[in-house]
């Protein structure tokens, strides 16, 4: 089931190359560590050589992206999807 099949536009950021996956090829890139997860209750942590993203309750131990969708937020298929995706995981 994606948004797509309820006629809401989504896309989301591929972690290979830091650009939205469907959208069109542009200067624009979102890595983990992009300080714009600062606002979304993210921190982030300098440990050395590199930044590490860090989650309020998983720590460290987590793998980031963002999706991006007209869909409302507390709309019925967002909140589907949302859910079979924490069923998947257990999250």
């Amino acid at each position: 089931m994606e948004l797509l099949d309820f006629d809401e536009w989504s896309d989301f950021i591929n972690p290979k190359t830091a650009r939205p996956f469907y959208g069109i090829d542009s200067d624009f890139r979102m890595i983990e560590t992009d300080e714009r997860y600062l606002q979304l209750g993210f921190k982030l942590q300098d440990v050395g050589c590199c930044r590490v993203i860090e989650h309020e309750d998983w720590g460290t131990d987590i793998y980031v992206t963002c999706i991006f969708t007209t869909a409302p937020y507390q709309s019925e298929h967002l909140l589907g999807i949302l859910k079979s995706v924490q069923d998947k995981f257990k999250m």
